[in-house]
């Protein structure tokens, strides 16, 4: 057929015409790996593709057919498949069996994957069109999601950790390496095949960091993610007798079906109206943690390795009662008297919301006060220009000025700098 082609005899539009689709998927599949994409992506929509030209019984480019597509993903949706699972059944002695359906979603998942194939197929010259333009996805709301995860709430996860630490083994993991678990995908946003490939070599316990090695990520991207101190010491004991080379955690291949032992253990709610807490609801709980401490959305999604910030605020970031009466807590006091503004060096309630802050959203202070700094150089900056040094009678960052009675202090650890004050009588700035 190629010698065709080549002697001019046949057109090669029509040669890969006759070509097996199977082996048009095969290049297709080759393709994808030269181009980059993630062996996560690949082993997600090749298999749709493979699935539905099997079920459609497609056997050239020709055969491939709109109407049929449409119609075999609609009886996905509506009616299900039967599955076969590897556990066998106690009374029968075979394996068990169950029907499965597809969410809108999923089925808006299928439609792209094989779409996108069609598209392959017109840019590498071996259509002229796609037969699939006139497959269109289905709208989809958020209760359309059949894994919609929940956040647990932070009393709600510190139980879970509690509770984890002495309950029995799951599966040879010990109670104690489960609740480290929990705590690190809280505090990381790690994936479960992200921590499953975690080894010791991976961890940097004195600069308080890990490293997400390529391979391993979704991304196929290196990151590198701080740590907090009490935690890397937790994850250095637990992994003292292990080789450099060694893999830190035992994560099951269901790790949901372990986080919902340990959350019956624990007299958590698994699933609610709100959506069921599998085990990524941890890295729900790690994005909405970090929109409470302050940190600007960049920082949030830098920490997520999200390539949109959209995703980080409007699918991973939830309220949580806890947090949501925390930020409440932390407005600024209105009802104040008009002889002094409290700055918080001899009036306690300034401090009291700042430590109840910290409290809720301990994950990232850190975050929180280096953003406040920033935006304090920012504020100062400003007032340098409003007002030249020989006017200004308010004390501002990196300034050498006797501080008038009421005022902060020097801050430890900044160069002898000072905070913005809050308040001086006619001079406040706010």
């Amino acid at each position: 057929m190629k010698k065709f082609v080549s002697w001019g005899l046949l057109d090669g539009q029509r040669a890969e015409g006759g070509k097996l689709l199977i082996a048009h998927l095969a290049d297709w599949k080759h393709s994808l790996v030269a181009s980059g994409c993630s062996q996560m992506h690949i082993g997600a929509v090749y298999p749709r593709v493979e699935k539905i030209i099997k079920a459609c019984r497609f056997q050239t480019v020709s055969d491939i057919d709109t109407v049929k597509v449409e119609r075999y993903l609609v009886r996905l949706r509506d009616k299900g498949e039967v599955r076969t699972f590897k556990a066998m059944d106690a009374e029968t002695g075979k394996p068990k069996t169950r029907t499965v359906k597809i969410s809108k979603t999923t089925y808006n998942y299928f439609v792209r994957a094989v779409r996108q194939f069609c598209k392959w197929l017109v840019e590498t010259g071996r259509i002229d069109k796609s037969p699939l333009q006139a497959l269109k996805k289905v709208a989809t709301t958020k209760g359309d999601q059949v894994r919609n995860a929940r956040p647990l709430g932070i009393d709600e996860i510190r139980r879970l950790i509690r509770k984890t630490r002495n309950a029995v083994d799951y599966r040879g993991i010990s109670g104690a390496e489960r609740a480290l678990l929990y705590t690190v995908a809280c505090e990381t946003g790690l994936r479960a095949n992200e921590l499953r490939l975690l080894t010791v070599d991976d961890f940097d316990f004195d600069g308080w960091k890990l490293t997400v090695r390529p391979e391993a990520s979704k991304n196929d991207r290196e990151a590198v993610l701080p740590m907090k101190p009490a935690t890397a010491e937790m994850v250095r004991e637990h992994v003292r007798h292990k080789l450099p080379n060694s893999l830190v955690f035992t994560v099951p291949a269901q790790p949901h079906l372990m986080i919902k032992k340990d959350l019956e253990n624990a007299n958590i709610e698994y699933r609610t109206d709100e959506g069921t807490a599998y085990f990524h609801s941890l890295r729900h709980i790690y994005a909405t943690a970090l929109s409470s401490a302050a940190s600007n959305v960049k920082t949030a999604q830098s920490l997520m390795r999200h390539s949109d910030p959209r995703l980080t605020l409007n699918v991973y970031t939830h309220g949580v009662p806890e947090l949501e009466r925390a930020a409440i807590e932390a407005l600024p006091d209105l009802n104040v008297p008009d002889e002094q503004v409290m700055t918080g060096t001899d009036n306690g309630p300034i401090d009291a919301v700042a430590s109840d802050r910290e409290s809720h959203s301990a994950i990232y202070s850190a975050i929180f006060m280096a953003e406040h700094c920033r935006t304090m150089q920012s504020i100062a900056k400003t007032s340098e220009k409003q007002n030249p040094p020989d006017e200004l009678k308010t004390p501002i960052l990196g300034e050498n000025r006797t501080s008038p009675a009421g005022l902060e202090p020097t801050i430890s650890g900044f160069g002898g700098q000072r905070s913005i004050q809050l308040g001086y009588g006619d001079n406040a700035l706010y």
